[in-house]
């Protein structure tokens, strides 16, 4: 059973949202040490990593909802 789209796009919205709270808290908590290019890194990482992989298993599950209601 997959779940509608828009309790979907809620789920997934909570979910970068937090990701989005993880990075500014490692941001808030590194920032003194002054390694911008750790912290960019990090944040580079982070997007290429989470972000992306949040996004590709919305648009799996969303096509998987089309496929399943089609």
């Amino acid at each position: 059973m997959v779940a509608h789209p828009l309790n979907m796009l809620m789920v997934y919205s909570n979910r970068l949202y937090r990701e989005y709270g993880e990075i500014l808290d490692h941001l808030q908590q590194n920032v003194a040490d002054g390694d911008i290019i750790a912290l960019e890194q990090y944040v580079k990482d982070k997007v290429n990593g989470s972000f992306t992989k949040l996004i590709k298993d919305f648009i799996n599950e969303y096509e998987s909802y089309k496929n399943n209601n089609n």
